[in-house]
């Protein structure tokens, strides 16, 4: 069924469309809470949350496909910080020298073919590396936008990037010789 058609329907409350609608995206939106959370519990919680949320407000929703992604994973992704915060899990590795980096450093390309591994090696990290790196990986956000999520300024977001970055990168190569 066309996205455009599921969206039409979902907003007439027809069931069927609901389903095909929940199909189609609970397994990314599931997937972005996990990245963050490392609770497949609460994940699925905040997914269903997310979903539900969205389709008793369906009748706003003016988009395409792309653009449906994105608001889910933006709500998926708000709400695992705001859980991460009621439960005081947020912890960030603080360092006195801000490393330097090289444009070229600023992603894990080179792994993109593998995003299960990625993704594996992401949820092995300290939660302040691994929220920043899926806020600014999957959500595309600045470090400016990423310090006033976290309540952290921009150059400690960028520190947690680039230490976070060398980590996978390094557990990634060790693991691919």
């Amino acid at each position: 069924m066309p996205f455009e058609l599921i969206i039409a329907q979902c907003k007439k409350l027809l069931p069927q469309a609901q389903m095909a609608f929940y199909s189609m995206f609970y397994q990314q939106v599931f997937l972005r809470s996990y990245a963050l959370l490392r609770d497949d519990m609460i994940a699925e919680e905040i997914m269903q949350d997310t979903m539900l949320k969205m389709l008793q407000n369906m009748n706003s929703f003016k988009g395409d496909k792309a653009s449906m992604q994105k608001l889910l994973n933006k709500m998926a992704v708000n709400q695992s910080i705001d859980t991460l915060r009621r439960k005081g899990k947020i912890e960030f590795v603080e360092s006195e020298s801000i490393p330097e980096i090289k444009e070229e450093e600023q992603n894990i390309e080179e792994f993109e073919e593998d995003f299960d591994i990625v993704l594996q090696h992401l949820e092995t990290l300290p939660d302040g590396y691994r929220l920043v790196i899926a806020m600014r990986i999957f959500e595309e956000m600045s470090f400016e936008e990423i310090g006033k999520k976290l309540n952290i300024n921009a150059s400690s977001a960028r520190s947690q990037y680039v230490r976070g970055i060398e980590k996978m990168r390094t557990e990634l190569r060790i693991k691919n010789k």
